[in-house]
């Protein structure tokens, strides 16, 4: 029940840190012309691929340039969507030094066993990612294959353009949630009113014993679903998860569901990804989804 933790890598802003070897210790007016120089040098990389790779489309207003490689069939995402990419990180010579695909990662020499070798999943407009991650996914669409080449004042400020390869898997949309919710809700015949914070707690089973209150270990049984009726985590057949009530060690969704019990009852939440893994998800669990978990309060104390 813990959120995974992710290592994003080097898209993400605040795992960045970089250090331009001794224009720090340069006095100020060569400070201005080192960068100068090193701002032309940038300009002049840039230049020199387009040409050598006959690359004709023209830049943004911000310097990225989209190259198109296989356009997609599905959605297109939009700011506050999360999306699903596998990507490969170039500089512009062709050496590969970022990527979530483990095979590139060992043929490039630049595998580690704390890489996140999945599909990596951010929320657009973040900035946490870089600037142009976030411009270049939205000309995107599922299915779709693009290369991005970033000036640096778009990704790393180090006056070093880069590559991307990526190709957009999944868009995933707050407003899906909600129209597939209100979906199972009305085949499934609930009429439960939410709870405040959007949680459904529907008690299919009256407890008589305890009632938890903050800081209380509580064991339960339960069984998690996606809104699709796919079983992603349980604990039946197994010992119970064991957790202290109202510390954070779960999702919001359970801190509360689990506080309108009483030890041996049951009951079903309904959690919206608010009050769940939110936009990012987990390896297991989409962003923005609704979860449904069938929990048994089995031990309070």
């Amino acid at each position: 029940m813990q959120t995974l933790i992710i290592n994003k890598g080097m898209v993400l802003r605040n795992v960045i840190m970089f250090m331009l070897t001794g224009v720090l210790l340069l006095p100020g007016g060569c400070l201005k012309d080192n960068t100068e120089d090193l701002i032309k040098k940038e300009e002049e990389a840039i230049k020199e691929f387009i040409e050598k790779n006959n690359i004709t489309v023209q830049p943004t207003e911000s310097g990225l340039y989209y190259i198109e490689t296989k356009e997609g069939d599905g959605r297109q995402p939009v700011e506050g969507d999360s999306v699903l990419v596998n990507y490969i990180g170039l500089n512009l010579t062709g050496r590969v030094f970022d990527t979530n695909i483990e095979s590139v990662a060992k043929d490039n020499m630049i595998w580690s066993q704390y890489g996140y070798y999945n599909p990596f999943g951010f929320l657009v407009g973040t900035a946490s990612i870089i600037d142009g991650w976030n411009e270049g996914i939205l000309f995107m669409k599922e299915g779709g294959e693009a290369t991005l080449l970033l000036p640096s004042s778009i990704a790393f400020h180090n006056y070093e353009a880069v590559l991307y390869e990526i190709t957009l898997l999944k868009v995933y949309s707050p407003d899906e949630e909600i129209e597939l919710l209100e979906q199972y809700l009305l085949e499934n015949n609930i009429t439960t009113e939410p709870k405040e914070s959007g949680l459904y707690y529907i008690e299919t089973e009256a407890g008589t014993g305890l009632q938890p209150q903050q800081g209380d270990t509580v064991d339960v049984h339960y069984t998690g679903k996606l809104i699709d009726g796919t079983v992603f985590d349980t604990s039946v057949g197994g010992s119970p998860f064991s957790f202290a009530l109202g510390t954070g060690f779960v999702i919001p969704g359970w801190d509360e569901g689990i506080a309108y019990m009483k030890e041996g009852g049951k009951a079903t939440l309904i959690i919206p990804s608010n009050l769940g893994y939110r936009s990012t998800g987990t390896s297991s669990i989409p962003p923005y989804s609704t979860l449904i978990f069938d929990v048994e309060l089995i031990d309070v104390r």
